[in-house]
């Protein structure tokens, strides 16, 4: 958002939240370039984009994990089709329900893999492979990796 801001501003030559630049554009002998800068903000804006957009379609499954119950019909909907169901039932499902609940509200990763773990095998075979497929840290992944046979 605030490059978005930068570059809008610069495109109206107004430099009232660039300072340095503002103190450069002042000397005399200096004629900034807005377009150089214009054209570098972009750039970056596109580096932004595009590194964060990999977080935002890991989205639902990363909110599956933490919680699958709170999805919604729509962020199910937007799981691969290979899960869809398994979401469903396990969200249908009161006894699993429970034993999700008896977590404690700032769950560590350990305590919530160990719930995945109690997934019965043949009935949430891609379920109980979601924390193996999480794009979370390397650490996550090794821990989940030790805890699913």
């Amino acid at each position: 958002m605030k490059l978005k801001l930068f570059i809008s501003q610069l495109e109206k030559k107004d430099l009232s939240q660039l300072p340095h630049l503002k103190e450069q554009s002042e000397c005399v002998e200096n004629i900034v370039n807005f377009e150089k800068y214009i054209e570098k903000i972009k750039f970056l804006q596109e580096a932004f984009d595009s590194r964060f957009n990999d977080f935002s379609e890991e989205e639902d499954r990363m909110l599956a994990f933490i919680n699958p119950f709170s999805l919604s019909e729509h962020n199910i909907l937007k799981m691969p089709s290979n899960m869809q169901m398994e979401l469903i039932e396990l969200k249908a499902n009161s006894v699993l329900k429970m034993k999700f609940d008896e977590l404690s509200s700032v769950s560590s990763a350990s305590e919530v893999i160990g719930f995945w773990r109690l997934l019965p095998r043949e009935h949430f075979p891609e379920m109980r492979n979601l924390p193996r497929v999480m794009p979370a840290s390397s650490e996550l992944r090794t821990d989940a990796s030790s805890h699913f046979p």
